[in-house]
């Protein structure tokens, strides 16, 4: 064999070489993206509140009224069929007016609407680009054809897998309620350890409100949705929701400007016409509270006739709310 053949020869076997590689690889890829589509649709969706709430709108008829906010809305109120919970975690003012402009237009019945009014809302991390960003289709869009065109869920595959094969599961551990409320039976403790109270100071700090209500955009938005509400006669009752005492703590050393802000929402309803009711410090006992900032099973059904009562709307039969 001379050398110009024996380096073709090797030229070739290369060559098949790298393309068995290169297609080796790629089916791979497939089966791990058909794989994906699979766990995103089977196990991520079907717990997600995103999807679970696009899921109950999509069967929503003749709405009264609407709760739109973050995870005070969402976990602090037991929804029902005449006030559907349309709260989620994390979402900013930005997020809900998308949500709450796309709730109108698919329901002009609404005569309600019961908007959060928290200082925390203008804090610097909800000026992020976290979260969702195809507000614009939202809660009425039918199912996606595949999970891969939604970028929340792509985004954040690698978490979902590890969460899943080390943990076993991604249920929520809370329960989605039938109208759309996020609800948890934990009852937590007076935090009375350096580390507990660590916790709830590092929340605290994260809440705070840096920058003045004039120089936000947010807090603009907030005006907006006011100014909309108002020219389309729709009665508004924005709410505080409670907190637990060693967060009304910490809140009050480093974190001034919130009674400032909450000032300002009080003149914002005045200015609209709107109802203003802060629950702020409502509540002292701990085993009402699935962790400082947020309300159990419980104390949600202690809150929510008070609320709607206060927000001028009827009694009405709460969906499910088990006690066990």
């Amino acid at each position: 064999m001379n050398s110009s053949t024996s380096s073709s020869d090797l030229t070739g076997f290369d060559g098949r070489f790298l393309l068995r590689i290169a297609l080796a690889a790629g089916l791979v890829a497939f089966l791990f993206l058909l794989w994906s589509e699979v766990f995103l649709r089977t196990r991520v969706a079907a717990v997600s509140p995103y999807y679970l709430q696009q899921r109950l709108f999509q069967h929503l008829a003749n709405v009264p009224a609407v709760l739109i906010g973050d995870s005070h809305t969402s976990q602090d109120v037991l929804a029902s069929a005449t006030a559907p919970n349309f709260g989620l975690a994390g979402e900013n003012i930005p997020q809900m007016q998308q949500k709450l402009v796309f709730v109108l237009e698919k329901h002009p019945e609404i005569k309600t609407v019961i908007l959060q009014a928290s200082p925390h809302m203008f804090a610097d991390y909800r000026y992020s680009n976290r979260g969702r960003r195809d507000y614009g289709a939202l809660l009425g869009g039918a199912p996606r054809s595949y999970m891969w065109s939604d970028s929340y869920l792509r985004d954040r595959l690698g978490w979902y897998i590890r969460q899943y094969f080390t943990k076993g599961t991604l249920a929520l551990g809370v329960e989605f309620s039938d109208f759309g409320s996020l609800l948890s039976d934990h009852e937590m403790s007076e935090p009375k350890t350096a580390r507990a109270e660590e916790t709830v100071r590092k929340r605290v700090q994260e809440h705070r409100v840096t920058r003045p209500l004039t120089e936000s955009p947010h807090f603009q938005i907030y005006r907006d949705m006011l100014t909309m509400l108002n020219q389309r006669n729709i009665a508004v009752c924005m709410v505080e929701y409670p907190v637990a005492p060693i967060h009304r703590r910490f809140t009050a050393e480093m974190a001034p400007e919130f009674a400032a802000i909450r000032e300002t929402f009080d003149g914002l309803a005045r200015e609209f016409g709107a109802t203003y009711k802060s629950y702020w410090g409502a509540f002292d006992d701990y085993a009402y509270f699935r962790n400082a900032d947020h309300l159990n099973r419980r104390d949600a059904a202690v809150l929510t006739p008070l609320m709607m009562r206060d927000c001028g709307l009827e009694p009405t039969r709460q969906a499910r709310a088990k006690t066990g």
